[in-house]
């Protein structure tokens, strides 16, 4: 795939409103377990964006910070 290439794929929600990414979506985008996305909605439609994180010592220590406090909750949510 290249970005003058669009790719589309039909999927289907879960009842807990999880959508499968396709394999070979992630693999182009290089999404992995770890990878944080961001969503949007635009305009009437859902977008997706992988969020490259950097080195913590690179990273805001504050948003460190927030991830950290934040770590019981994703435990709890399977996150």
């Amino acid at each position: 795939m290249s970005d003058q290439t669009l790719a589309m794929r039909i999927v289907r929600l879960t009842s807990t409103g999880q959508i499968t990414i396709p394999e070979e979506f992630r693999r182009e985008l290089g999404i992995t377990d770890e990878t944080m996305l961001a969503i949007s909605l635009f305009h009437g439609e859902l977008r997706l964006a992988p969020i490259m994180a950097t080195d913590a010592h690179h990273g805001s220590p504050w948003l460190r910070q927030l991830y950290d406090q934040l770590a019981p909750v994703r435990a709890e949510t399977g996150q």
